[in-house]
C-alpha cells in the first residue's frame, strides 16, 4: 500500500531521524547525512547536481554556496542548476 505525500511528510516529521538522515517529499527513501554531504560536494564542484537542484530551494542553495562554495574557482547565482567553473 502506498501512502500519499502528505502522510509521508507527517510520518517523517513525527518519527524521522533528522540528526542522521535526510528526506524530502518525492524521495522514495531517506538518505544518510553522509550521502547528503557527498551530493552537496558534487553540486558545489559543478557536477552531478540533480538532487540539490531538484530538492533544494534557491535559499537553501544560497546558504550552501555562501557557507562552502569555492568562489575563486566557481560561479553560482539563484536560478542556475549548479555552480560553473570560472574561465
Amino acid at each position: 500500500m502506498f501512502k500519499h505525500q502528505d502522510e509521508l511528510q507527517a510520518l517523517w516529521e513525527e518519527y524521522g531521524d533528522k540528526d542522521n538522515m535526510f528526506w524530502r517529499s518525492r524521495y522514495r527513501l531517506p538518505i544518510t547525512r553522509a550521502e547528503l554531504e557527498e551530493h552537496e560536494e558534487a553540486w558545489l564542484n559543478g557536477s552531478c547536481g540533480y538532487l540539490i537542484d531538484r530538492h533544494f530551494t534557491d535559499d537553501e542553495k544560497r546558504a550552501l554556496w555562501s557557507e562552502r562554495g569555492e568562489k575563486k574557482q566557481f560561479h553560482w547565482q539563484p536560478g542556475m542548476r549548479r555552480p560553473e567553473p570560472i574561465q
